[in-house]
């Protein structure tokens, strides 16, 4: 029998599989599309929440124009894609979608307060992660 902390440390956090789940979401196209005021930075990065072991992967933008041009660029490429409006706060724009039995959530963050160029898309296999507002 393991002792509770043994039995902590072996459970806790993301394994093999959700890593495997969270580089395939960098291949989602939704990462991908973008108004053409915005131009990626980098590439699409892949990760995993420990605490809640939850598998995602996110786009980081700079662009020029305004959050409602975003916005808007977003509910319709998402619509196209069979995403499902969920919300929209101060934080961002919410969206999901099930895809072979599995929830996604979609997240496109506003810009934080001093770097007004910039947004994160965010494609995560959970909802209410991101989008709990």
């Amino acid at each position: 029998m393991l002792s509770p902390f043994a039995w902590l440390a072996l459970s806790y956090g993301c394994r093999a599989d959700e890593d495997r789940l969270a580089a395939a979401l960098t291949t989602h196209p939704i990462l991908t599309a973008h108004p053409a005021t915005a131009e990626p930075r980098g590439r699409p990065h892949a990760g995993c929440e420990n605490d809640d072991v939850i598998p995602y992967a996110d786009q980081t933008y700079r662009f020029r124009g305004t959050w409602n041009e975003v916005a808007t660029f977003y509910r319709e490429a998402a619509a196209k894609g069979r995403w499902k409006p969920y919300g929209e706060g101060s934080e961002g724009l919410c969206l999901t979608r099930t895809t072979g039995g599995l929830k996604l959530e979609l997240f496109v963050s506003r810009p934080p307060e001093g770097n007004a160029d910039e947004y994160t898309v965010t494609v995560s296999a959970a909802t209410g992660w991101l989008c709990g507002f």
